[in-house]
């Protein structure tokens, strides 16, 4: 594996949003903000920011964004803006105060936490009436412990980054998750397999610089390709889904 992991090379070399689907489900979750949010004031909690793709989008707004980004080259990369906050550690290592957010948002992230020590941490953040919104990737009932501890090691091993939850957690994990943590669940959108393609590409021209910044970056992303060449994933064995919840 090089040094740099397959997310780090790309946040290097341009792409800002990092997680199947791209820049049309970031987009689709800040609509699901604004449908709601009117004119109030809105504090945000990004869980994952990545490389800030979501992040640029929500302060654009003028809503005020705490991004939560332990990765120590993603978070280099995310905005200056008086209205974010960054949190360079895990979730749960977060110093925010209870009862301080109106949204939560995560983005192909949560499948490498504890669903159930994650969903309790971000309800005690949020405001009564609070608004949970996740895009996600999922086991369905096809997949086993075996084949996802398989999947889970192998991208670990080959991308630096793991592709799967290492727990065969379903959809029927996720919301027994969401349950105990005392969110309602008020819409459950499944996501095509056209809406969960690739992260979307930076410019050519931005690729091109990057890569001058970035040389070592680039001949990694090189490297990876030939790991993506032969790496498949049944499309029996996830779903890709949108889910919004409520305090």
């Amino acid at each position: 594996m090089s040094e740099l992991a397959y997310h780090q090379v790309m946040g290097l070399l341009g792409w800002r949003d990092l997680h199947p689907g791209g820049r049309e489900v970031s987009q689709r979750i800040v609509k699901a903000i604004q449908t709601q949010q009117g004119d109030r004031p809105t504090t945000i909690l990004e869980v994952g920011a990545g490389a800030g793709g979501t992040t640029a989008r929500l302060l654009t707004q003028g809503w005020r964004v705490h991004a939560v980004e332990p990765d120590p080259i993603l978070n280099q990369l995310l905005p200056e803006h008086p209205d974010l906050h960054i949190h360079p550690c895990g979730l749960l290592q977060t110093d925010i105060a209870p009862e301080s957010m109106e949204y939560a948002i995560a983005e192909s992230v949560l499948y490498s936490l504890d669903i159930f020590e994650a969903f309790k941490y971000v309800y005690l953040s949020m405001k009564p009436g609070g608004v949970l919104i996740f895009s996600e990737q999922i086991w369905t009932r096809e997949i086993s412990q075996k084949k996802a501890e398989h999947i889970h090691d192998m991208t670990l091993r080959d991308f630096g980054i793991a592709m799967g939850a290492r727990k065969p957690w379903t959809w029927k994990h996720w919301e027994s998750a969401l349950h105990e943590a005392g969110f309602a669940i008020k819409k459950k959108i499944h996501l095509n397999r056209k809406e969960t393609n690739e992260p979307t590409p930076p410019r050519k021209r931005d690729l091109f610089m990057n890569s001058l910044r970035h040389p070592g970056a680039l001949a990694a992303l090189l490297r990876y390709h030939q790991h993506i060449r032969n790496f498949s994933l049944s499309d029996s064995l996830t779903e890709s889904i949108l889910c919004v919840a409520e305090k």
